[in-house]
């Protein structure tokens, strides 16, 4: 999905997968829909031939992601995040 991954440019590759999935570019996303990008990228690491995290541990990242922006859900500009 991202080869950038293997050189240590995670950020990169998740820009680009937000960006890909932002297809108005509005640069802002619904919780449900990050949330899926975070699970696509986890699928996605299993075939650089790391192990995927736990489900749970990914809802639980993308809550953390909306409690550091102050909100419970809704929408976020998630290139703030992604360059963090």
């Amino acid at each position: 999905m991202c080869v950038a991954v293997k050189s240590g440019k995670v950020a990169h590759c998740f820009d680009m997968v937000f960006r890909v999935y932002d297809r108005a570019s509005i640069l802002v996303m619904e919780k449900p829909d990050i949330l899926k990008v975070f699970n696509l990228m986890n699928e996605a690491i299993v075939y650089l031939g790391d192990r995927p995290l736990d489900a749970n541990y990914i809802t639980d990242l993308v809550d953390s992601l909306y409690t550091s922006a102050g909100k419970i859900d809704g929408t976020i500009n998630w290139n703030e995040y992604v360059n963090m």
